[in-house]
Formats: structure tokens, sequence, C-alpha cells
């Protein structure tokens, strides 16, 4: 399901806001929005935080979360900052 926050190469938007879109357009469900998973409530902050450190960037770097603590006044815990890294590698494994 990482890959459906991704963005297609040449393309603005992720995958899930581009099927989402089209589902919205046809006015009909869409397989691949049905059958993703729910992120558990206690992970959401942690779901949330990831996209905010990936909006405009192609890979999160310890730079990008450095920033995102100075901008935000949000003091990342060790275990958060890595989590974020470890995520993004992952996401960056399955694009290949």
């Amino acid at each position: 399901m990482i890959k459906a926050h991704t963005r297609p190469k040449g393309f603005k938007k992720s995958r899930l806001a581009i099927f989402t879109e089209i589902a919205k357009r046809k006015n009909r469900p869409n397989k691949f929005l049905e059958d993703r998973p729910d992120c558990p409530f206690e992970m959401l902050y942690l779901w949330s935080l990831y996209n905010a450190l990936l909006k405009g960037s192609d890979n999160i770097l310890w730079s990008d979360i450095r920033a995102y603590e100075d901008v935000s006044g949000v003091k990342l815990t060790p275990f958060e900052a890595n989590l974020m890294i470890d995520i993004d590698l992952i996401r960056r494994n399955q694009s290949d």
C-alpha cells in the first residue's frame, strides 16, 4: 500500500489520488480503493507525519526531518525519525 502514496513518473499526484479522482468521475467504486487496508488509529499520526515529510520531495533525508522539526516545532523521537527513514527506504525499494 505504500506504493499507493508514490507518484508515477511525470505525475504530480499520488496513485491513490489518481484512483480516487477516477472513481469520483466514473461514479463507481474502484477495486484498488476498496482493497486497501485501514491504518490502525494508533499509527495515523505516524502515517500523517510521513506524508507531511514526503510532500514535495522524492526521498526523505535527515535534513528534511530537521527542517520539518524547525518549521513545525514538533520534535520527533529517535524512534519516530528512524521509522520515517525506514518507511521511505521501503517505499523506494518497492518503486524499483
